[in-house]
């Protein structure tokens, strides 16, 4: 059907600014083209039918103040009034009928008259009923029946009001409206047109049409002078006004009754994101300015139209889970969450940034407590301050308990394995090389001087100088004088490269040098955690180093927070320890999240995991991750791993609603009182939301101050000289140790083999070295010293 066009006439309406610009203003009102017994088309709901009508939408240009309302209003009819509708509708379908086809369509509406044609069309309807006999005083139809393609178009037409007529599906009555206003006067009318074009779909039996009246020389519609007002009044005011053919019935307008669907392709459609219950009543009101004790910062969730800040009891807070994209806000709300813990008190905090970008966003809003904050940092400093902690698992203060030598000696041989890959039958000889030669260095650093003890670049002085091991192997216990004198000799030079050249990389890069290569160490986990510190972990970026010390501080604090055996479990002081980019070294420290997540909540430790995508975890980690979880907050991720937290979730939630999920927004589930909730939406809280606009640079300068002396920091250059002597000092201590007896001072000693020195990257002198002893095989040497002989 040819639609008529709108009034030529376009209105006009002044917006509520005095100084706004004119807008025009077109106006359509539909109804049925022909009797409402005639059904418009069933349209399928795959494709979405709004997808049509949102095409037209998409015209609207915002900087012409263009809006389009379509507006629909249903009246549904009772019973009764679809009875009385059907009995009317066969009458004036009689009535405008003659001839044959006037029994025959009264007969298909009305099976249960009695007349011959009546019987006839039932049997249509009904073709396994027995045809009824026609009567005796039945009168021949005089007017010739129409044969061929119009039987069969009269007959298909027949067929069809009988199953419009006689379908008990509810019936509406309906108005439909269509207003379209802009800036420039031609464009109103252009609107309405497409939104037209788009209801097309629904012609078939029957059309929508455009009400008004046509006149030679114009169309006079709901946009006429005369009827504008009344027709802006029913808008406004939502009044309904009955017309005649104005009744449709539930399927022909069922794509018009729901709301986008995930086949409407559209991309200018708002999506719900699916079906998703409503946030618990008893979540905890949770007040940014004052935020109260013993909460667990949560989000903002919908409270009827508006929204409310909830968390829930920090004491049901163990493990929590987030996984979703980058630049979705998983990082962003855990840091607010973060802050608040650490400024509260009552529980160390620790934060692992594997990038650096979140804590320099974050350190800021900590300005109150940077005398609780201790820093662990290989990447850059923002500053350009050449100054570093001492970090050193081989110092003297790590190795006063009984099992300390072997805790630490896991600690540093996990560590060094992780980040290269050993492990698994992948270098079998390297691997115990490096765990015999940490061990060795271990028990060395009990018997010196808490300023000589050795670090991680000792050993590839202990595996390559050999008046070095000679100097140690007094020292260490009976298995260790055993590997080094009767094993080591064996072993070619092949198996140490790897341990070396790893090492060696680690002396090239001046802050990695700096923050192991200290004897004194400044950092100390177990005592960080029962003082309540705040501990900043900042890594570079995802290279073997990176993740060298990603493992390192993973099973340092495992082992701190194990060793508080000691410590009455009421006493013990929670840890609260977010692990950003989980993912960067799950793999390579091999099951250790997962037994944290499993071991160690009793000890007082809660693990917050986050990371993009959760198939990217090791399969255990991520089991056991979501078999833990006190809560989880997710937000979009790939559809394989929406599927998966979705069953987690619940076996009601559709995949899609996490796929879908707006940036900042998450599908949450919590657990309060022990109990899990249903999963519910929630909005994440960022940072300046949560505490304001980032401090002035002055104070994000002060903070750092004082985190530089809370911390120890000292000069690189500092404590890459003291590293570059510490070989001679460690190996004069214990000749002079071995030579002289008990209660006399040192014997001189005399200068040492020459051996292969590291290069340690800010020096540009090896330690020195003297003339070379013969040896029981040539060392391999790692970076040896150019320089000239002392």
């Amino acid at each position: 059907m040819k639609r008529p066009s709108t009034s030529n006439e376009v209105s006009f309406a002044q917006p509520d600014g005095p100084d706004g610009p004119k807008l025009y203003v077109a106006r359509v009102e539909l109804t049925l083209a022909r009797d409402d017994a005639y059904p418009l088309r069933n349209v399928p709901l795959r494709p979405d039918p709004l997808g049509q009508i949102a095409d037209a939408y998409r015209l609207i240009d915002p900087t012409q103040s263009e809006y389009i309302e379509f507006i629909m209003d249903l009246v549904p009819l009772t019973r009764a009034a679809t009875r009385r509708r059907r009995r009317v509708s066969i009458d004036k379908l009689q009535r405008a009928t003659s001839g044959p086809s006037k029994n025959r369509i009264g007969a298909l509406l009305d099976p249960s008259a009695v007349d011959t044609a009546g019987s006839m069309v039932a049997q249509m309807m009904n073709p396994n009923r027995a045809p009824a006999a026609r009567p005796r005083n039945a009168q021949q139809p005089t007017s010739r029946k129409p044969a061929g393609i119009a039987r069969m178009d009269q007959m298909r037409e027949e067929r069809m009001l009988a199953e419009a007529l006689g379908d008990p599906e509810p019936h509406f009555k309906f108005q439909m409206f269509i207003r379209a206003r802009s800036e420039n006067k031609q464009r109103p009318a252009a609107l309405i047109q497409a939104v037209l074009a788009a209801l097309d779909q629904f012609d078939d039996h029957n059309q929508l049409k455009v009400v008004g009246l046509r006149l030679p020389l114009r169309f006079l519609s709901a946009d006429s002078s005369w009827r504008r007002n009344l027709f802006d009044r029913r808008i406004d005011r939502w009044r309904f006004k009955q017309r005649r053919n104005c009744i449709v019935a539930t399927s022909e307008i069922m794509g018009l009754l729901k709301p986008a669907t995930l086949h409407c392709v559209a991309d200018n459609v708002i999506r719900t994101g699916g079906m998703v219950p409503a946030a618990p009543r008893n979540l905890i009101p949770f007040d940014l300015d004052d935020p109260p004790r013993n909460t667990f910062l949560v989000g903002a969730v919908k409270r009827g139209q508006k929204e409310q800040v909830v968390g829930v009891p920090l004491d049901d807070t163990f493990f929590t889970y987030s996984p979703g994209k980058t630049r979705w806000g998983k990082t962003e709300s855990s840091l607010a969450r973060f802050i608040y813990l650490a400024r509260d008190g009552q529980c160390a905090t620790l934060f692992l940034d594997p990038h650096d970008d979140a804590l320099k966003k974050a350190k800021p809003y900590l300005a109150g407590q940077a005398d609780r904050i201790i820093e662990l940092s290989t990447a850059r400093r923002h500053d350009g301050a050449q100054i570093q902690i001492g970090w050193n698992p081989f110092a003297k203060a790590n190795l006063s308990d009984l099992d300390a030598v072997a805790t630490q000696t896991d600690l540093v041989v996990n560590s060094i394995a992780a980040a290269n890959g050993w492990g698994n039958s992948r270098a079998p000889r390297t691997l115990a090389i490096a765990r015999n030669s940490v061990q060795a260095l271990m028990e060395i650093s009990r018997r010196l001087p808490a300023d000589t003890a050795p670090t991680i670049f000792q050993i590839p002085t202990l595996l390559n100088d050999e008046d070095f091991r000679r100097a140690l192997i007094p020292f260490l216990s009976s298995t260790q004088r055993r590997f080094w004198e009767d094993v080591y000799p064996n072993y070619s030079d092949e198996a140490q490269l790897p341990l070396a050249g790893f090492i060696s990389r680690l002396a090239g890069v001046p802050r990695v040098a700096a923050l192991l290569g200290s004897s004194i160490s400044n950092y100390h986990a177990r005592t960080a955690i029962d003082n309540g510190a705040i501990i900043l972990v900042r890594l570079g970026g995802n290279t073997d180093i990176d993740q060298l010390m990603a493992s390192l501080v993973v099973y340092d604090l495992k082992a701190a927070v194990m060793s508080r055996y000691d410590i009455d479990p009421d006493k013990r002081r929670p840890i609260h320890a977010w692990f950003d980019e989980v993912q960067d070294y799950d793999s390579a420290i091999r099951g250790q999240i997962s037994d944290i997540l499993e071991q160690t909540a009793k000890f007082g430790m809660r693990l917050h995991l986050l990371n993009q995508q959760p198939d990217s975890l090791q399969k255990k980690t991520l089991k056991v991750a979501l078999t833990n979880k006190s809560h989880l907050f997710a937000t979009s991720v790939n559809e394989e791993s929406c599927r998966l937290l979705a069953r987690n979730m619940s076996s009601d939630l559709a995949p899609d609603v996490i796929l879908e999920t707006p940036r900042y927004n998450f599908v949450s589930q919590v657990t309060i009182g022990g109990e899990t909730t249903k999963p519910f939406r929630m909005r994440g809280i960022g940072l300046e939301e949560a505490f304001g606009p980032p401090p002035a640079a002055t104070i994000t300068q002060q903070v750092q101050a004082e985190i530089d002396t809370n911390s120890g920091h000292k000069p690189i250059d500092q404590t890459l000289a003291e590293l570059a002597t510490l070989d001679e000092r460690i190996f004069e201590h214990l000749t002079n140790t071995r030579r002289r007896p008990d209660n006399t001072t040192p014997a001189p000693t005399t200068p040492r083999s020459g051996r292969p020195a590291l290069r340690i990257a800010g020096t540009n002198e090896p330690a020195p070295t003297t003339a070379v002893r013969p040896r029981r095989r040539q060392p391999t040497r790692i970076e040896p010293a150019q320089g000239p002989k002392p």
